[in-house]
């Protein structure tokens, strides 16, 4: 059994010799695997001890047989490209396995970015109505009931759109179902002031942009899954996710003076125009390229994706249950917010809106502290199930505590702060359960986060019902107590059962769901 040597020229890793040739060690420029310091074989690959060969380490091969594992090639071609990348002369750097030249993580950055603006847009579509609803009801003469119809058409259309935008996301890539997703929303923005003669017109209108924003999350989590490298992909869902509360803030800071200075059609105008605009610029960019070396992600026929082996795994129903417990409060609480200020303190409506803003705008900071928080324990070589746990810990916990605190809270201020300081907290979620489908399969990541995002909007419809009526069947207590029952009792127990569930179910090891073929 003959010793395979390994050469080192000019920073790149050579396999020489033969079954009966030698390398002479005092050859300028040449070493053996024996004469490299042990603080620089990592960079040769990992030495494989036994009998197996080892192209990067000079391991004794057998007579027959490859000499190398596929996965000690591949450690091998990094050590070639990076050793290539380092030539002088030899053209613009190339990047090494799983890395990205500067070129491509600009272009890997600034889709980021967009998608983060994509999804600030989204939001500020969906808060518009909010606020214009006021003015549109008292022109048309609008019942509550009609307001509520209103108002809800867009969370069925969002519901809806879920778990098709995700298998589509797989089969037509999430930059193409974006732009889609973009110009859907857009058109039902832009055509809403024309339709507010007519509720069941409107309902239409708000479903189709609710049908457009459903296709945003699973898009952007394909877009993530495709061109972010591990290591880096809690800092990505950061950047893109936070567009949410970036869009709730701006939303509601922008459309009360467009209303008071143009009339509320102008919000509808503005905002369906400004996606118009993304769409070109988004459409104008060509896709970035995808790490090097990195399995490619394939396009997922519709009827080729694995349901059963979805509905089967156990993390599926731990994310799931996640998802739920993560959608009831922030819905929940976004949606009640307001009116607990008004009804539980005697604040004003401007006070309200004020303190409505302090949680989305502290959940944008809590944000790039989670994401920079994991990636680092991730590039460190920490176990990424732990990782992802400890994060969801402060998701799921952190809010529970606070809202605690919240609840008990005998004056606004300390309301104030318990509120803030819980859905601050629930921004970990970022960097654990919209993380988790990137790490269970790059490939069907979009179609995973449809199914738990579904699940997740029953949760935010649920919790607001049942907060509703809660607070009518207390109505005979005091504003307190009838708070504390209705609003926080019931998320405070959801969040706990879904701690639990992630705790008992959740890995992030990648999952193979397709069936092995013969």
């Amino acid at each position: 059994m003959a010793a395979q040597a390994v050469a080192r020229s000019g920073g790149v890793v050579r396999a020489t010799g033969g079954a009966r040739g030698r390398v002479n060690p005092a050859r300028r420029g040449v070493r053996t695997a024996q004469d490299v310091p042990s603080h620089s074989k990592p960079q040769l690959g990992e030495h494989r001890r036994g009998a197996r060969a080892c192209l990067c380490c000079a391991a004794p091969r057998p007579a027959r047989g490859d000499p190398a594992s596929p996965r000690h090639k591949r450690l091998l071609a990094r050590a070639q490209v990076q050793g290539a990348a380092q030539q002088p002369g030899s053209g613009p750097p190339r990047a090494s396995l799983g890395q990205q030249t500067p070129q491509q993580r600009r272009s890997m950055y600034t889709h980021m970015l967009l998608c983060s603006l994509a999804n600030a847009l989204s939001d500020m579509d969906k808060v518009c109505l909010s606020v214009a609803i006021v003015p549109m009801a008292a022109a048309f003469g609008w019942t509550a009931a009609a307001q509520g119809a209103v108002q809800s058409a867009f969370f069925w259309g969002f519901t809806l759109s879920q778990v098709p935008g995700g298998a589509a996301a797989s089969r037509y890539t999430g930059k193409r179902m974006l732009a889609l997703g973009v110009l859907l929303w857009s058109v039902g923005t832009l055509v809403a002031p024309m339709a507010a003669a007519s509720v069941p017109l409107l309902c239409l209108t708000r479903m189709i942009v609710g049908l457009g924003e459903g296709f945003s999350p699973t898009a952007t989590t394909d877009m993530i899954a495709r061109y972010v490298p591990r290591q880096e992909r809690a800092r990505a869902v950061g950047i893109v996710f936070s567009g949410f509360n970036v869009g709730n803030v701006v939303g509601l800071l922008v459309t009360p003076p467009l209303i008071a200075l143009f009339g509320w059609q102008a919000v509808f105008y503005a905002f369906g125009a400004a996606g118009a605009v993304w769409l070109a610029v988004w459409l104008a960019l060509p896709a970035p390229d995808e790490p090097v070396g990195a399995k490619k992600i394939g396009r997922v026929r519709l009827s080729e994706l694995p349901w059963r082996a979805f509905a089967q795994n156990r993390t599926m129903w731990g994310v799931s249950a996640a998802h739920f417990a993560d959608s009831f409060g922030k819905f929940t609480i976004l949606a009640w917010l307001p009116t607990f200020f008004v009804q539980r303190f005697g604040a004003s409506l401007s006070e309200a809106a004020l303190y409505s803003l302090m949680p989305p705008t502290i959940g944008i900071l809590v944000a790039g502290v989670a994401s920079t928080w994991v990636d680092a324990k991730i590039a460190r070589g920490e176990d990424v199930t732990s990782v992802r746990r400890q994060a969801w810990t402060v998701a799921a916990l952190g809010p529970a505590v606070c809202l605690t605190l919240a609840a008990l809270a005998p004056g606004k201020i300390g309301a104030v702060l318990g509120l803030t300081v819980a859905l601050g907290s629930a921004r970990f979620a970022l960097a654990s359960l919209f993380c988790i489908h990137q790490d269970l399969s790059k490939r069907h990541a979009p179609t995973l986060l449809g199914i738990t995002s579904s699940v997740g909007s029953l949760g935010g419809i649920v919790g607001t019902a049942l907060t509703g009526l809660l607070l009518k069947a207390s109505a005979n207590l005091a504003p307190a107590q009838s708070w504390a029952l209705s609003l926080f009792a019931p998320i405070i127990v959801v969040y706990l059962v879904g701690y639990v569930a992630w705790a008992a179910l959740v890995s992030a090891e990648p999952v193979a769901f397709e069936s092995p073929r013969p």
